[in-house]
């Protein structure tokens, strides 16, 4: 789990491509953790957010 305060979402790029390269490069360092498969993001302790316009419902496992 990585859980963001919601004031870091006013940081994010307003283009999707640019949320994108966040959400991959955030998953793909923590992936590189062993033993850490995927990543639950949270904002606010919350996962029925969006991270900008990425619905984080979900866990998302690093980039192949």
């Amino acid at each position: 789990y990585l859980n963001l305060p919601q004031s870091d979402l006013s940081l994010l790029p307003e283009d999707l491509a640019g949320q994108q390269l966040i959400m991959r490069s955030l998953v793909n360092s923590l992936c590189s953790v062993e033993g850490i498969d995927a990543v639950q993001l949270l904002v606010g302790g919350a996962s029925d957010v969006t991270f900008g316009r990425i619905d984080i419902s979900r866990p998302f496992a690093p980039a192949a």
